[in-house]
């Protein structure tokens, strides 16, 4: 929950500042990590209302849209690495968002 607490904060800190285009290649992460949170908390908002009870076929939804958002994420995090040192950004990236949402879900 730790990591999904950051970028609370810092999507709303995004929020809350003027739509400049951004300028700087952390400009350019953060605002990709901005945007692919918003749809990740769209589609999550809709499987979570679209039934009475977490149905398995709802968690594998889910599941399959954290993997989703993880590969979102972990592409704004290589944004701007050289590609020989992408794939690693990448991957370290994504491993770690999926730990940190299977976490959060197991906590609940």
């Amino acid at each position: 929950m730790p990591g999904r607490l950051f970028w609370l904060l810092v999507c709303g800190a995004l929020a809350t500042t003027s739509r400049l285009e951004a300028q700087t290649l952390e400009d350019l992460r953060l605002e990709c990590a901005k945007v692919s949170f918003e749809w990740y908390s769209i589609a999550n908002i809709a499987i979570l209302t679209s039934q009475s009870l977490m149905t398995p076929e709802a968690q594998v939804q889910q599941r399959r849209l954290q993997k989703m958002y993880c590969a979102r994420l972990a592409r704004c995090a290589a944004i701007g690495i050289e590609p020989a040192s992408a794939a690693i950004a990448y991957s370290a990236a994504y491993s770690s968002c999926l730990k940190e949402e299977s976490q959060s879900y197991d906590n609940d």
